[in-house]
């Protein structure tokens, strides 16, 4: 191998054979019995006469848990074909190798090859996968929901009743879902839940994760990262030297007096799992950080996030907090209403501040707040005579999108109020009228008229809302990098000329911070207005087609595409094979009511899978529909498969 170059680091993708289950450690005797499916339970149970202690597993439960991660590696890796460059001779395969050298240049002027080696023998392996079918109809998993059976090798669709009458037959009892990789159980006839599973589900994604990310980024550098199976010795030691922590986390904030800002931002940053992460892991102990008597924001968040997991309930009076922001961040003092968005980035610099190392400036920073939101923003200014590309980089820890203003939604005046009054008064005599109309047509019976009444009811709420006008999160995101044009001193022609100015995402971080402007601000009038433009929040958001590197692919497989205007939906199905993919997953929710200087911030933040809304010391539970289609200021994302730091900083 020459001097310089790094052998590929290859993942641990074997067999994890998993004997000890660290979730059956503080269960109860019967607690098999009344958690979960009571068949599945039986399996991973061992037999009373058995020498086996409670907390291992059954060699039929070892059997079906290999089984399991058997067919779930078979349908990740075949529905990953394109990912794993199957076809490497096609142009997008060239177009990314070119890009892979461009981005990653070695010293010497020679390009580093792409040695893949394990790799290579993965992509063999999935080539000879063969399409999987129904063994009765031969129905495909396109047309029909396909089940494999964990009792053996056959493959039947659910729609088709096929795998029902296998099982039925045979006498096996699970099955898993071949698209979501869901138990089902066919005593229980219903989808059934186990942690075991669940976590073999999990690494076999990430170790898809990891091979994918190899194979489209070869030279990137990557911790190693081993999945934790307790030994006989450690689960005594769990066993006698701690006790079950109840889940907590869900705990409201009291306001102080116009600080619902503030309680707004801290559930937010509550429910980030990679704070979450590092402080519950004790990365920063106030106890022993040497700033706790200066007004250390790092050592109050240490402080609330023990709040918040301590197992309490009633609501939190932040008040330490509070001061120690005053303290810090002098206009921040008072009691007057603050933007919620200007008290994130004022904590978060103070918490950097706190953080970061004295003797790490002209390095990289790796501070808390720079590990989970830092981003790098690439601007692009391409001269129209001679296409010449200037390029600067912007670092970032959150994305101000602007936001569309509805039609003839300007500043509110009298004229404007009245014509705008009798707009919504035609729009509700419509409205009425179309509720009477539905009523008469399809009036029935007074068993179902309540019924009847509340469902056009719904139609007419919902076609109240389509003449206001509402847009998505990735409308904002496109308009953000839709190229522009200006007039630019071009450095190699001498003079000013037109040019398209365009910006990109470089660097994408593990967590997305995204502040949706909603507040205007006029020079001339000296006023200030609020939008109030509905924007979808999706709860899952894929950030590839906005990087720097799917911009160069698209630009280079079409040309002149990067100057053309495009539609989300076009961005969506422009080819990304070749690139890494950013996929993302909502977690929280900052939401503000009311008029620019009388508003209300709360927060919809996600805990367990569960969507809870946060009004200052309420806590309700809410749904995905009330989150997505809020009057969202600032969505928080957490990038998929993103694996946690393991080394202190």
């Amino acid at each position: 191998m020459p001097k310089g170059s790094r052998k590929p680091s290859r993942p641990n993708i074997g067999p994890d054979p998993l004997c000890i289950s660290p979730y059956a450690l503080h269960r109860s005797p019967d607690g098999a019995n009344i958690h979960g499916c009571p068949h599945l339970a039986a399996v991973k149970t061992p037999p009373a006469s058995s020498h086996y202690p409670p907390h291992h597993l059954s060699p039929a439960a070892q059997e079906l848990i290999s089984n399991y991660r058997s067919c779930f590696r078979y349908a990740l890796s075949y529905r990953n074909r394109g990912h794993l460059h199957i076809n490497r001779k096609n142009k997008e395969f060239k177009v990314m190798c070119r890009l892979d050298d461009e981005e990653t240049p070695t010293s010497g002027g020679k390009k580093r090859k792409r040695s893949l080696g394990w790799i290579d023998k993965e992509i063999h392996y999935v080539e000879q996968l063969p399409m999987p079918i129904c063994g009765t109809c031969n129905s495909t998993s396109s047309t029909a929901r396909l089940h494999a059976c964990l009792g053996c090798v056959y493959i039947g669709c659910y729609r088709g009743g096929h795998i029902q009458e296998h099982m039925n037959q045979t006498g096996h009892t699970l099955a898993m879902d071949w698209l979501t990789g869901n138990i089902y159980c066919s005593q229980c006839k219903n989808y059934v839940y186990d942690l075991d599973l669940e976590r073999v589900l999990h690494s076999e994604q990430e170790r898809m994760d990891r091979i994918i990310s190899r194979i489209k980024e070869p030279n990137a550098k990557r911790l190693r990262f081993f999945d934790w199976t307790p030994s006989t010795l450690e689960v005594q030691t769990i066993l006698s030297g701690s006790k079950l922590q109840r889940c907590s986390g869900l705990r409201g904030c009291h306001n102080l007096g116009n600080t619902c800002f503030m309680n707004a931002i801290l559930q937010a940053m509550i429910h980030n799992p990679v704070l979450r992460c590092y402080f519950l892991s004790d990365r920063h102990n106030r106890s022993l950080c040497p700033k706790r008597d200066q007004h250390c924001m790092a050592c109050q968040m240490d402080l609330v996030f023990h709040e918040f997991y301590s197992g309490e309930t009633k609501p939190y009076g932040p008040a330490a907090f509070l001061n120690a922001m005053w303290m810090s961040q002098k206009h921040m003092a008072g009691y007057s209403q603050q933007d919620a968005h200007e008290f994130f980035i004022s904590l978060a610099n103070e918490i950097h501040n706190n953080c970061a190392a004295q003797d790490m400036e002209d390095q990289e920073c790796r501070c808390v707040i720079h590990q989970t939101f830092s981003g790098l923003l690439q601007s692009d200014v391409t001269c129209s005579a001679c296409h010449n590309v200037s390029t600067a980089y912007d670092p970032i820890i959150d994305m101000s999108l602007e936001v569309k203003r509805r039609p003839g939604s300007g500043r509110v005046t009298n004229g404007t109020a009245k014509k705008s009054a009798a707009k919504l008064a035609a729009a509700a005599a419509e409205v009425v009228q179309a509720v009477h109309a539905s009523d008469a047509r399809n009036r029935k019976p007074m068993a179902n008229g309540v019924q009847e009444t509340s469902e056009a009811k719904k139609g007419a709420k919902h076609k109240m809302h389509d003449p206001l006008d509402t847009c998505t999160l990735g409308e904002c995101l496109e308009r953000f990098t839709i190229p522009e044009k200006l007039e630019y001193n071009c450095s190699h022609c001498k003079e000013s000329k037109e040019a398209t100015k365009q910006i990109s995402i470089k660097k994408l971080p593990p967590v997305l911070s995204i502040q949706l402007k909603r507040f205007e601000h006029s020079a001339k009038s000296s006023s200030s207005s609020k939008i109030e433009t509905i924007v979808r929040v999706p709860a899952e958001l894929d950030m590839t087609p906005y990087t720097t590197r799917a911009m160069k692919l698209r630009h280079k497989l079409r040309p002149g595409s990067a100057t053309t205007k495009k539609t989300s939906r076009n961005l969506a199905e422009s080819s990304m094979d070749g690139i890494p993919s950013y996929k993302y997953s909502l977690f929280a929710v900052v939401n503000h009511t009311g008029r620019l200087e009388t508003g209300h911030y709360t927060t919809y933040a996600r805990e367990r899978g569960q969507w809870f809304a946060f009004d200052d010391h309420n806590v309700t539970i809410a749904n995905q529909s009330d989150v997505s289609a809020g009057t969202g200021y600032m969505c928080f994302y957490m990038q998929n498969g993103y694996h946690y730091p393991s080394t202190p900083t």
